[in-house]
């Protein structure tokens, strides 16, 4: 009788652990390629299915697009003028650090989605503005992946691409 109750306990760890792992909230790696903007001296991770292209709105101003097939899921203007540039006591702003590089963020949740604005200091007093509005999974966490992927001054290697 001592067996059965040996294995009942263990049977019982064995499916919690087997359900623990079912429940994991951790994403599958995203999986893409490093691209740089070497006008821009960075380079990004690009996840698979998505791919950037430059708008240049006046001869000074170019805002790259990432897009998921057709649709426009991000805004990336890197330049000297931000559009978006907060004051570090701004109500809703949050400072965090992006690749190494300081940033100030700003996040909303609306019923519709996900929107944020985020503003990284690269070097030469250069900045990256990303933006995106009203985004939901899985775009949001395509976004959000490139973003976190940012690199300043990338070096030019076999395999990269620029847009």
């Amino acid at each position: 009788m001592k067996w059965d109750g040996t294995l009942r306990i263990l049977g019982l760890y064995v499916l919690i652990t087997v359900l623990a792992a079912c429940t994991s909230d951790d994403a599958p790696p995203v999986k893409g390629r490093r691209v740089a903007i070497s006008v821009a001296n960075i380079s990004l991770e690009v996840p698979d299915g998505v791919s950037v292209a430059g708008r240049s709105d006046r001869p000074d101003l170019t805002i790259y697009e990432f897009l998921k097939g057709t649709k426009v899921i991000m805004g990336l203007y890197v330049g000297l003028a931000p559009s978006f540039h907060p004051a570090n006591n701004e109500t809703g702003v949050e400072s965090e650090t992006v690749g190494g590089l300081p940033a100030q963020t700003r996040v909303v949740k609306t019923a519709v989605g996900w929107s944020r604005d985020i503003v990284i200091e690269a070097s030469d007093r250069r900045f990256c503005h990303f933006f995106y509005s009203d985004l939901r999974q899985p775009d949001l966490l395509l976004a959000d992946h490139i973003i976190g992927s940012l690199r300043d001054e990338p070096r030019a290697t076999a395999g990269q691409t620029s847009p």
